[in-house]
């Protein structure tokens, strides 16, 4: 029995001996990882701890030379950027725990074939074009308190002012972003299925490429005979370089702004005309009721001393809303009508009837 038992340590002793050495922690010195680790090293190493500096030389390395990593652990490690097709094709790889300090994932970077998770130690670093494939997803790790994740797992930034990554969930696309967002990163919508979505109204910037490849297309179970964007901001947000680039399919999308804020879309920048469906919200946030599309037909509108006149070619129905959204006043205009008397102030007006619907803003001065 003691034989047997002796017989079996002395087999066990080398495959215990190699899965420790799949385990190995090092601090790493600027671009001589790879002098740094033994032949035996490169070849049975699975869980790779690294401290110290990267360069892109070493993260190359790692692709090339190291043909079992499967976990990479640089969340302690110095280094800015992850470089263009860092682990390409590495099809070994399955975690990686990004640096702290890193601000910038490049292209195709973990574009590895394979499904691999990418886990965000610090701040959300900024991303290239296809840093991540189908198969690659980047997430928050647990305990980062650099970042915001929603209810609904969209990332932003800890004030909850940058959008970085939106969960492309496409069983709940009835979703609201977070009141507090100001700014769209780039990618940030890559590769997404449009479906009801409400941007709140102090978004100021959409930068490049920030719905790249998106997708119209509406799941089954969708509530919705349509897909909708609404911008509840009077101001339109900056937009970056081709920050709407759709998969080839134009249209599909109604694009809805407030009552009587689409000149000022139009107006500040050519690629909200790529919507070819554009509506104003009268009231309410839900499509498709609240919403008409403005007219063609000529008209006149005139403010002067806190007196507006509307002349209109057919009868149509006015109303005139406040900027709380209370109607103020609603009348019929028989070809010309003259309202007096109109504190000062900023006022929507909405003209509907047969043959016109149409919505501005004027403004009154006593």
């Amino acid at each position: 029995m003691k034989q047997t038992f002796t017989q079996l340590l002395i087999c066990l002793l080398p495959i215990t001996s190699m899965q420790a050495q799949r385990f190995l922690e090092i601090e790493a010195i600027h671009g001589q990882l790879s002098e740094q680790l033994t032949e035996e090293q490169k070849k049975e190493v699975g869980v790779l701890t690294l401290t110290g500096g990267l360069e892109d030389a070493d993260f190359y390395f790692m692709r090339d030379c190291l043909p079992a990593l499967a976990t990479l652990h640089i969340e302690e490690a110095d280094a800015d950027t992850i470089p263009s097709r860092a682990f390409y094709q590495k099809e070994s790889l399955r975690n990686v725990f990004l640096p702290k300090t890193v601000e910038y994932v490049s292209e195709e970077a973990f574009n590895t074939g394979n499904e691999v998770m990418v886990y965000v130690t610090g701040a959300y670093p900024g991303k290239g074009l296809h840093c991540l494939t189908s198969g690659c997803k980047m997430q928050v790790a647990e305990g980062n308190t650099e970042v915001f994740v929603s209810a609904t797992g969209d990332i932003y930034s800890k004030d909850k002012k940058i959008l970085h990554d939106f969960n492309d969930d496409v069983q709940n696309l009835e979703r609201a972003l977070e009141n507090n967002l100001e700014i769209i990163e780039s990618y940030a919508f890559s590769g997404w299925y449009s479906g009801y979505l409400i941007f709140p109204s102090g978004l100021k910037e959409i930068k490049k490429h920030a719905f790249y490849d998106w997708k119209w297309v509406v799941p089954v179970g969708n509530p919705h005979w349509d897909n909708y964007l609404i911008f509840k901001g009077w101001f339109p947000p900056v937009l970056g370089e081709e920050a709407f680039v759709f998969d080839g399919r134009d249209g599909g999308c109604y694009l809805m702004v407030p009552l009587g804020a689409a000149e000022a879309y139009t107006d500040a920048d050519p690629q909200w005309t790529d919507f070819n469906n554009f509506y104003e919200m009268v009231e309410g946030d839900r499509p498709p009721s609240s919403i008409h599309a403005t007219s063609e037909q000529p008209f006149e509108i005139r403010t002067n001393n806190g007196t507006l006149t509307v002349k209109n070619a057919k009868t149509c129905r006015l109303c005139i809303y406040d900027m709380a959204g209370r109607c103020i006043k609603d009348c019929k205009v028989e070809n010309h009508i003259t309202i007096e008397n109109l504190p000062a102030g900023l006022y929507i007006y909405r003209l509907q009837g047969s043959s016109i619907t149409e919505s501005g803003k004027f403004v009154t001065r006593n």
